[in-house]
């Protein structure tokens, strides 16, 4: 199964990580696109957990990642920057999807 998760607000960050973490863990492909003020989130440590797990593919919103002044030197190397398309793409490709 794949699962995706839309991440667009700074109040989930926990249930975002743990979720995508045992989702991951148990076998499943998990598609990330932040956006909004979730990009927000991307300096954060427990993000870069994220990074280094193979079934975990992240893309954020770099057009709101630069509007909002993230630096991009804070972003793990393995996060794509991409734009609303990769949104949909993920819409489009995912078993289930959640919101956050």
């Amino acid at each position: 199964m794949r699962l995706g998760i839309v991440v667009s607000t700074r109040r989930h960050l926990k249930v975002f990580v743990n979720l995508a973490l045992t989702a991951a863990r148990q076998g499943h492909r998990v598609s990330v696109f932040v956006t909004g003020e979730g990009v927000e989130l991307l300096p954060e440590k427990e993000i870069a957990e994220l990074a280094a797990n193979d079934m975990i593919e992240m893309v954020f919103c770099e057009f709101i990642s630069k509007k909002i002044g993230i630096a991009p030197d804070s972003i793990p190397d393995s996060f794509k920057a991409g734009s609303q398309l990769d949104n949909a793409l993920m819409m489009r490709d995912s078993d289930r999807v959640i919101s956050l």
